[in-house]
């Protein structure tokens, strides 16, 4: 696979993820969103609740719990730290997995 062809099938994922996460009840505010830790695939709201969402879309599944490293996971947490500070109005923040195998999305949830 080229790196162009990657790119648009992480954006189709992207696009599935925001279909579900919508579905879901959650207020889509940005995608692709740059914070000095990392980049947030879909920054969105449900209620006082800022949800970051890291989506993942594979054409097989990993080897179990191979969805996301830890290093990963830290730097989204520093992320939604950051968020959290400048969006006044988020009462709590929390991080969301989407995960997508072929054409199948789940809403894994916190992570």
């Amino acid at each position: 696979m080229t790196a162009d062809r990657r790119g648009g099938y992480g954006r189709r994922g992207e696009w599935l993820a925001v279909a579900v996460c919508t579905l879901h009840g959650y207020r889509i505010l940005g995608r692709r969103v740059r914070t000095p830790a990392a980049e947030i695939d879909i920054l969105c709201r449900r209620g006082t609740t800022l949800v970051l969402v890291e989506v993942k879309r594979r054409a097989q599944p990993p080897a179990a719990g191979g969805w996301i490293s830890p290093a990963q996971i830290d730097r989204l947490h520093a992320a939604a730290g950051y968020l959290r500070a400048r969006e006044r109005w988020a009462r709590a923040v929390r991080v969301e997995l989407v995960t997508i195998i072929g054409w199948r999305v789940r809403l894994r949830g916190q992570i």
